[in-house]
């Protein structure tokens, strides 16, 4: 308890400071009976006093060299998480061939997906920002464009079933196929992937790229299409019977659709990319009218103004959710963003809004979204109902209700292309996880603490749009979480205790630290550029 005195008191206390000894004596040991404050809960514990450097077990915490124990976060944030980390350090050791087979091995469209339409979470979120600029993974996707399949293993005779040949239904069909499992798409139309080849602009996705990664995966053993195939209930229950698993993959191509009067003047967004894509586009008129202000909507806007428009309006009942190259390319265009206005009536002359304004256009397109269409599904998988849509359900690995039957991408879930792919990857996973007896295990690598990384080593490198190459980016790659055998360690303990050895791994090196020399002071956790060394409680 706190009790105050007087200044007169005070005056009367001694104010210079008590020796230690007489402050033991006086209060401590009075007070703890031998100056032990635990004495009564752990009388048996060793009090022996501990030194302020000590070695072996007497230090309070020890250093842990936690080599690839965390990811970098390139790799986490990636749906697909595709081991970039990797990838450059294998551009550092003049593999290149290796590392553009590893990429291969996660994904059949880096060049179209990671190196053009993809936001790229992985360089959102890379730490070389905190330098610079973050890595240029899209630009390490194009440079694989042109270089060979991935090795593939001798066929099991087991085969798969993908309805939808899409980015989901791909890289299932590619992942399956490296482990000598057939992959047999069963694709409505008359070319592979889906949205990305009927609807995303060419000037987003070059069709050179496009072109290339299709015939590089045509060409993939294990993999058979079947163009033009519809498939109905009848189909899919034969499917089922068939092929070891069915996995759906058809994404989503039925337009949502709002009832207000006119509403039959307008034209669904997916209809009009397709048209924009076709050797006969639809004639647009000078002003046009988009409702829906997603990053859809932008790509009307363009393809809009690249017919013809002379201006473009996007209206929303909210903030528009378009975000990142595909709104800066509408506003670059002159696209005009409006919000919040909902749609009362579409006549001839234009879009009237719920405050009786006019919007003059010769055409309204609507972009609120789509819906997959399941009618083929049978009873036995199960489905969810969310925003009047059914969606299937399914678990991490994309598994429905039905134990044959997989679902990934949009049909689950809307998102990203790179969704679509990560969902395949994880369900072609699962199933040769299964085929094999053996447990899937999902992705569960937790990202590394930033704070863990030493930036300080590094300086700012300044380069121009179009100068990055993968090997200058390699070199730029702070390698979170990864070693990158740079001796720092080694060389700043200052009781030498940190020393490297040859080990048969993958890397085939490892750090370790001596015991008998190490005396915990952190040095080496300070130092270290990638966030390898931790220091632990003994």
């Amino acid at each position: 308890m706190l009790v105050s005195i007087t200044p007169q008191e005070r005056a009367l206390h001694f104010s210079g400071p008590m020796p230690m000894a007489e402050y033991r004596a006086k209060y401590w040991d009075r007070a703890f009976g031998g100056g032990d404050p635990l004495a009564d809960l752990a009388p048996g514990l060793d009090r022996s006093p501990i030194g302020l450097i000590q070695t072996g077990e007497l230090r309070r915490k020890r250093p842990f060299w936690a080599n690839h124990q965390s990811a970098a976060p390139c790799t986490f944030y990636c749906p697909v998480h595709i081991p970039t980390i990797d990838r450059l350090k294998l551009i550092r050791a003049g593999k290149m061939d290796e590392a553009y087979e590893l990429v291969l091995q996660n994904t059949p469209l880096p060049g179209s997906v990671c190196g053009a339409i993809c936001p790229n979470l992985c360089m959102e979120n890379c730490s070389r920002q905190g330098i610079d600029a973050p890595i240029d993974v899209a630009m390490l996707g194009r440079f694989v464009k042109d270089a060979p399949a991935p090795h593939t293993e001798p066929s099991t005779g087991k085969k798969v079933a993908i309805i939808g040949g899409g980015p989901a239904g791909m890289n299932a069909a590619w992942q399956l196929a490296q482990h000598g499992v057939e992959a047999h798409i069963f694709e409505r139309d008359t070319k592979l992937g889906g949205k990305l080849a009927q609807v995303i602009p060419w000037d987003r996705l070059p069709k050179a790229t496009w072109d290339a990664e299709i015939a590089r995966f045509l060409k993939m053993p294990n993999i058979e299409v079947h163009f033009d195939t519809v498939v109905t209930k009848e189909k899919f229950a034969e499917l089922r019977e068939e092929y070891e698993f069915v996995l759906i993959g058809v994404g989503t191509h039925e337009p949502r659709k709002i009832p207000f009067p006119g509403h039959e003047r307008v034209i669904p967004a997916l209809d009009f990319l397709r048209s924009a894509k076709s050797d006969n586009p639809l004639k647009v008129g000078k002003n046009v009218v988009i409702i829906g202000a997603g990053n859809v909507g932008c790509d009307v806007a363009c393809d809009a103004y690249r017919l013809g428009a002379e201006q473009v309006t996007l209206i929303d009942i909210q903030k528009p959710l378009a975000f990142g190259k595909e709104k800066v390319a509408a506003e670059q265009y002159g696209a005009l963003f409006r919000w919040p206005l909902k749609t009362k009536e579409v006549t001839e002359e234009g879009l009237i809004t719920s405050d009786d304004e006019l919007i003059p256009a010769q055409t309204v397109i609507i972009s609120i979204g789509d819906i997959p269409a399941l009618q083929f599904m049978p009873d036995s998988v199960e489905t969810v109902k969310v925003g009047g849509a059914c969606w299937i359900k399914t678990n991490e690995a994309g598994l429905t209700s039905d134990p044959k039957v997989y679902a990934v991408g949009d049909v689950e879930r809307p998102g990203l292309a790179t969704n679509a792919l990560g969902g395949g990857k994880s369900a072609a996973d699962a199933i040769i996880a299964t085929l094999r007896g053996e447990e899937w295990k999902p992705y569960r690598q937790k990202p590394i603490d930033p704070k863990a990384l030493t930036l300080e080593h590094y300086c700012p490198e300044s380069s121009g749009p179009g100068e990055a190459t993968p090997e200058s980016e390699a070199d730029r790659c702070l390698s979170c979480g990864t070693c990158r055998d740079c001796h720092l360690c080694e060389t700043i303990c200052p009781t030498h205790a940190i020393s490297r050895r040859e080990v048969p791994s993958d890397d085939g090196y490892e750090y370790f630290s001596d015991d008998s020399k190490c005396i915990a002071c952190g040095f080496c956790r300070d130092t270290c550029p990638c966030g390898i060394w931790v220091m632990q409680p003994f």
